[in-house]
């Protein structure tokens, strides 16, 4: 009798090991939400953020979930009621092998409206494990916002944020997916780390750690971890 005990008890838990090391396919079909990590933001007043991602893979759980399912990282500056923004990051969607390097901005009237988002210009330069700079700069000069990759200009806005400078804006450095499904970038063992976070508060000011900073997630299997308070942080997702 106590064989067969021991026996069924090895069988029991030969068919119960493999299951438990799944993927959380629950979540990954539960599609439809905007999940994200609220790396770190200032809620300073700032005409410039910068930030050095190390580029991480971003597993999507829903590689077929259509061209709304995607995950990024990146730097953005932000103010007038979310009218207008800029950022600089990388990305990848549904169906892509890897992600890229993208800068985006919206044209300043609207969020709301589709026809005024995704004015965005990608860069095949994403590499496991590199390092890259992603600078969301204002020029007095010109008045517009610009958007660098690795000290090379790849965007600008259409607006001038002089005229709006006087509402807060807010220098933020983010993780986001666009399904419930989707995964920040970085695993437990192979974080997206952000250093170098810096902000300038003025056309000729110099750069400077960020204040007013917080570090969140709405959704528990995204994480984060300081590094060095307030200029570096890691983010990744933990199944």
């Amino acid at each position: 009798m106590r064989a067969r005990v021991s026996v069924f008890l090895t069988i029991l838990a030969m068919t119960i090991v493999p299951t438990s090391t799944v993927r959380a396919v629950g979540v990954c079909g539960d599609v439809g939400w905007t999940n994200y990590f609220d790396g770190y933001y200032s809620t300073d007043q700032v005409r410039s953020s910068k930030a050095t991602i190390r580029d991480r893979p971003i597993f999507l759980c829903n590689e077929n979930a259509g061209a709304t399912s995607a995950a990024t990282a990146w730097a953005m500056v932000a103010g007038a009621g979310g009218l207008q923004y800029a950022q600089a990051g990388y990305i990848k969607f549904a169906g892509s092998a890897n992600p890229q390097a993208f800068t985006e901005y919206n044209d300043g009237t609207s969020i709301w409206d589709a026809s005024h988002w995704w004015r965005t210009t990608y860069a095949g330069i994403w590499s496991n494990g590199a390092q890259h700079s992603y600078v969301v700069d204002y020029n007095a000069t010109t008045g517009k916002l610009y958007m660098q990759i690795d000290g090379l200009t790849k965007a600008s806005t259409p607006w001038s944020p002089d005229l709006v400078w006087n509402t807060p804006w807010s220098a933020q450095f983010f993780g986001e997916t666009m399904d419930r499904g989707d995964d920040v970038p970085g695993t437990p063992g192979a974080r997206t780390d952000f250093s170098s976070v810096a902000v300038r508060h003025c056309a000729g000011c110099i750069w400077q750690a960020p204040t007013g900073n917080s570090l969140l997630s709405d959704w528990p299997y995204y994480k984060f971890a300081w590094t060095l308070n307030p200029t570096a942080f890691q983010i990744y997702t933990q199944r």
